[in-house]
């Protein structure tokens, strides 16, 4: 019922890694960075190259704050991995729970490390289309019934953003399209999607609801 497009989950090498040598060895990776220049005083001036005034351009240097490193490829659905120096990498983009092991172990591998923590979700992205027209003006009112916290935003893509859960939050289309964030774990995105369920059902009296229909008449 519900499509995840997004997984985020912090893996740890334990090592210190050389992320200029690795940008060397591995394929389809980039570099994340940073540049920036130092006056004759220190100070340093952010994506600005002016010249000293005797003439000679400022030395640059960079900061690389991470290696962005595509793991299999372009393909659609392959994950990407943030590469660190203290040995974290983000891995982003797995729309699987099995894909994270298996990407863990090919970091690993790929890395030549004895092993790698795998830590816990902390964002998962995820879309339901309950194939409805929502009045968004009628959602938010109810939202705001139940004090929900919402927001109702009609110029940049018309839609309502509702906080539904802590930090949870789902945005509802006008198309009946549901986005969810925020979750960390499979039971808190269902109990986002029945709640989501629940305040579609009641503002559109004429659906169903999916997870409670109500008996035919």
């Amino acid at each position: 019922m519900v499509v995840i497009t997004n997984m985020t989950v912090v893996l740890d090498l334990d090592k210190v890694l050389d992320l200029e040598n690795l940008s060397q060895t591995l394929d389809n990776v980039r570099f994340s960075e940073l540049g920036y220049e130092r006056t004759a005083e220190g100070r340093k001036i952010r994506n600005s190259r002016p010249n000293h005034p005797d003439g000679k351009w400022r030395r640059k240097k960079r900061q690389f704050y991470s290696l962005v490193w595509k793991i299999w490829g372009n393909g659609k659905g392959n994950p990407t991995a943030l590469v660190y120096t203290n040995g974290k990498i983000v891995l982003l983009g797995a729309r699987e729970f099995a894909t994270i092991p298996k990407a863990a172990e090919y970091i690993r591998q790929k890395l030549n490390s004895k092993e790698v923590k795998i830590g816990k979700i902390s964002n998962l992205v995820a879309y339901h289309n309950f194939e409805q027209e929502v009045d968004l003006t009628q959602l938010y009112t109810l939202l705001q019934k139940k004090h929900i916290h919402a927001r109702l935003d009609s110029e940049l893509f018309h839609g309502v953003v509702a906080e539904m859960n802590g930090a949870q939050r789902a945005l509802f289309l006008v198309n009946g399209k549901v986005q969810f964030t925020g979750c960390r774990e499979e039971h808190e995105l269902v109990e986002l999607f029945i709640l989501a369920d629940e305040v579609l059902a009641e503002v559109t009296p004429s659906r169903r609801s999916l997870v409670n229909p109500a008996p035919a008449p």
